[in-house]
């Protein structure tokens, strides 16, 4: 799904637009508890699409797809320590795989 895509069906949920009824269009629930499945996720569709909606409306930054790094003064603290966050990575990675190669087993010949 491209992103043109998705804003456009966010768009067309907050005009009150939604899908078909059923999940899987075309075949009949035949019981009740697919009934009741299809009940639920179409609940929870239209319940996120206006949670999504909402706050969209009310975001206090606005409802883009990419952000100004310069509109958040975190961002320059956080690029100032991506050297020391990438050493803190890589010491990370080095223990687990040092301490994963301890703990398996040497191979076993089978002469």
């Amino acid at each position: 799904m491209s992103p043109s895509t998705v804003s456009t069906d966010a768009a067309a949920a907050c005009e009150g637009e939604y899908p078909s009824r059923l999940v899987t269009p075309g075949t009949a629930p035949r019981t009740f508890r697919e009934r009741a499945v299809d009940v639920a996720n179409l609940l929870g569709e239209r319940f996120l699409r206006w949670l999504e909606c909402y706050f969209a409306r009310h975001s206090l930054v606005g409802d883009h797809t990419f952000f100004d790094p310069a509109d958040f003064a975190w961002v320059a603290r956080l690029e100032a320590g991506a050297a020391e966050i990438r050493a803190e990575l890589d010491e990370v990675l080095r223990f687990h795989a040092t301490s994963r190669t301890s703990r398996t087993s040497p191979p076993t010949s089978t002469s």
